[in-house]
Protein backbone atom coordinates (compact mmCIF):
# COMPACT_ATOMS: atom_id res chain seq x y z
CA UNK A 1 0.00 0.00 0.00
CA UNK A 2 1.21 3.22 -0.49
CA UNK A 3 0.16 6.57 0.69
CA UNK A 4 -0.10 9.92 -1.27
CA UNK A 5 -0.38 13.78 0.56
CA UNK A 6 -2.22 16.31 -1.88
CA UNK A 7 -1.01 14.19 -4.95
CA UNK A 8 2.55 13.24 -4.15
CA UNK A 9 4.04 10.12 -2.49
CA UNK A 10 5.05 10.24 1.19
CA UNK A 11 8.76 9.95 1.70
CA UNK A 12 10.49 7.33 3.63
CA UNK A 13 12.87 8.04 6.75
CA UNK A 14 15.23 5.73 8.88
CA UNK A 15 14.43 6.52 11.91
CA UNK A 16 17.35 5.74 14.55
CA UNK A 17 15.84 4.75 17.93
CA UNK A 18 17.96 5.06 20.99
CA UNK A 19 17.41 2.42 24.15
CA UNK A 20 19.05 2.24 27.26
CA UNK A 21 19.98 -0.42 29.39
CA UNK A 22 18.65 -0.44 32.98
CA UNK A 23 19.70 -2.81 35.89
CA UNK A 24 16.86 -3.46 37.90
CA UNK A 25 19.41 -3.49 41.23
CA UNK A 26 19.91 0.41 40.30
CA UNK A 27 23.45 -0.06 39.87
CA UNK A 28 24.25 1.49 36.33
CA UNK A 29 28.05 0.96 36.60
CA UNK A 30 27.79 0.99 32.66
CA UNK A 31 25.39 2.39 30.27
CA UNK A 32 24.72 -0.54 27.52
CA UNK A 33 23.04 1.53 24.46
CA UNK A 34 21.32 -0.61 21.71
CA UNK A 35 20.21 1.72 18.10
CA UNK A 36 17.23 0.15 16.21
CA UNK A 37 16.57 1.92 12.85
CA UNK A 38 12.94 1.80 11.91
CA UNK A 39 11.82 2.42 8.19
CA UNK A 40 8.69 5.12 8.37
CA UNK A 41 6.76 6.53 5.78
CA UNK A 42 5.88 9.87 6.55
CA UNK A 43 4.92 13.71 5.51
CA UNK A 44 7.71 15.45 6.91
CA UNK A 45 11.10 15.20 9.35
CA UNK A 46 8.42 15.91 11.94
CA UNK A 47 6.03 13.01 10.91
CA UNK A 48 9.14 10.59 10.63
CA UNK A 49 9.88 11.66 14.56
CA UNK A 50 6.52 10.84 15.87
CA UNK A 51 6.19 7.59 14.02
CA UNK A 52 9.58 6.60 14.79
CA UNK A 53 8.73 7.28 17.99
CA UNK A 54 5.66 5.08 17.97
CA UNK A 55 7.38 2.31 16.28
CA UNK A 56 10.03 2.59 19.13
CA UNK A 57 7.63 2.07 21.99
CA UNK A 58 7.70 -1.05 23.22
CA UNK A 59 4.78 -3.10 24.65
CA UNK A 60 4.45 -3.18 28.20
CA UNK A 61 6.17 -6.31 29.83
CA UNK A 62 8.28 -6.99 26.68
CA UNK A 63 11.60 -4.91 27.53
CA UNK A 64 12.57 -7.33 30.18
CA UNK A 65 16.34 -8.80 30.03
CA UNK A 66 19.73 -10.23 31.21
CA UNK A 67 22.47 -8.14 30.58
CA UNK A 68 26.45 -9.27 31.90
CA UNK A 69 23.95 -11.75 33.69
CA UNK A 70 21.62 -9.04 35.70
CA UNK A 71 18.51 -8.88 35.12
CA UNK A 72 17.52 -5.34 33.36
CA UNK A 73 15.21 -3.73 31.11
CA UNK A 74 15.08 -1.36 27.78
CA UNK A 75 14.03 2.10 28.20
CA UNK A 76 13.01 4.18 25.03
CA UNK A 77 15.68 6.98 25.03
CA UNK A 78 14.65 8.79 22.00
CA UNK A 79 14.96 9.51 18.42
CA UNK A 80 18.83 10.49 17.58
CA UNK A 81 18.84 11.13 13.83
CA UNK A 82 16.23 10.85 10.92
CA UNK A 83 17.59 9.87 7.48
CA UNK A 84 14.92 10.55 4.55
CA UNK A 85 15.23 7.65 2.07
CA UNK A 86 15.06 8.74 -1.62
CA UNK A 87 12.31 6.44 -2.72
CA UNK A 88 11.72 7.94 -6.18
CA UNK A 89 9.86 6.15 -8.64
CA UNK A 90 7.63 3.99 -6.59
CA UNK A 91 8.77 2.39 -4.16
CA UNK A 92 12.03 1.07 -2.55
CA UNK A 93 14.25 -1.00 -4.93
CA UNK A 94 16.73 -3.91 -3.40
CA UNK A 95 20.06 -2.90 -2.01
CA UNK A 96 18.25 0.62 -1.60
CA UNK A 97 21.08 2.85 1.31
CA UNK A 98 18.18 3.49 3.95
CA UNK A 99 20.78 4.20 7.00
CA UNK A 100 24.69 5.97 7.71
CA UNK A 101 27.22 5.91 10.37
CA UNK A 102 30.31 7.73 10.90
CA UNK A 103 32.84 5.60 13.09
CA UNK A 104 36.47 6.19 13.65
CA UNK A 105 38.76 3.04 15.09
CA UNK A 106 42.51 3.19 16.10
CA UNK A 107 44.13 1.09 13.23
CA UNK A 108 43.07 -1.19 10.09
CA UNK A 109 43.48 -3.82 12.63
CA UNK A 110 40.51 -2.70 14.53
CA UNK A 111 38.85 -1.67 11.12
CA UNK A 112 39.16 -5.60 10.36
CA UNK A 113 37.85 -6.31 13.88
CA UNK A 114 34.72 -4.04 13.58
CA UNK A 115 34.16 -5.78 10.04
CA UNK A 116 34.26 -9.42 11.36
CA UNK A 117 32.01 -8.56 14.29
CA UNK A 118 34.14 -8.72 16.90
CA UNK A 119 34.51 -6.40 19.86
CA UNK A 120 36.74 -3.06 19.22
CA UNK A 121 36.61 0.97 20.26
CA UNK A 122 35.22 3.12 18.21
CA UNK A 123 34.28 6.70 17.66
CA UNK A 124 30.86 7.71 16.71
CA UNK A 125 31.45 10.52 15.00
CA UNK A 126 28.18 11.80 14.08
Amino acid sequence: MRFFVKGREMPWYAAHAVFLVRYDDGVQSNYPVHECVYLVEADDSDDARVKGTAAAELPEGSNAMTCDDRPAHLTFEGIRKLVSVDAEGGGLPNGIEVSYSFLEVESEDDLKRFVNGDEVWVLYAE
